[in-house]
């Protein structure tokens, strides 16, 4: 089963070459490519994208929203986490992992995305969006999975401002592996993934309801 999200199109030959992928060994439940942004150059948020669809092929830990799957694998786990209002992905990945089940990426290109990111506030609320479903992903599955905690515990810890002065720190360690862009992203990033954190352990269930339509 090929999913794609609804802001994507497939590269050609993409299906083939996921579904000889998918045949070619029967333990592999989830095969992705590399998705690319269609305007790269249009805006800085929009070239932040592509980079972080960009990685090195071999097995992973999750895919994203564009994936071909085994159907055999996604039934045998009980599908996605319809609650979730992100992060669907890495919590079903999770759960085909801990069966046994393996998740590939290759080198080939899959679908073309387009972000129309033209707005800091786009990309505020997207990182805000992602802080609180790594909130929600540590409730679930921080007991089986410790980098959760280490995720969460980053953002509340650089994001407030007696952590500040070492930003650069963290910032040249960064820039060595991608780059000074995906770096100042990944710093300033902190400040909204905490804030979604926040928003997640500080509302009340009730209103949990209110910010799935919200963040939707």
């Amino acid at each position: 089963m090929q999913f794609i999200d609804g802001d994507c199109e497939f590269a050609p030959g993409w299906v083939s070459v996921a579904f000889v992928t998918l045949m070619s060994r029967p333990d592999l439940a989830i095969v992705f490519g590399r998705r690319r942004e269609r305007f790269r150059d249009a805006t800085v948020y929009n070239r932040l994208c592509d980079m972080e669809w960009d990685g090195a092929p071999g097995f992973v830990q999750s895919c994203g929203g564009d994936s071909a799957m085994r159907v055999e694998a996604l039934r045998a786990v009980g599908g996605f986490r319809e609650t979730l209002i992100a992060g669907e992905e890495p919590d079903l990945c999770h759960r085909l992992r801990r069966d046994g089940w393996l998740i590939e990426r290759i080198a080939d290109d899959m679908t073309v995305h387009d972000a129309a990111m033209t707005r800091w506030q786009q990309w505020w609320q997207r990182n805000r969006r992602s802080g609180f479903a790594g909130a929600e992903a540590w409730r679930l599955r921080g007991r089986e999975d410790p980098k959760l905690f280490r995720y969460v515990l980053s953002n509340i810890v650089w994001a407030i401002p007696p952590a500040w002065p070492l930003w650069p720190v963290l910032w040249l360690r960064v820039a060595r592996r991608s780059g000074g862009l995906y770096a100042t992203h990944i710093m300033l990033g902190k400040v909204p993934h905490a804030v979604g954190q926040l928003e997640y352990w500080l509302r009340p269930r009730l209103e949990r309801h209110i910010q799935l339509i919200e963040y939707k």
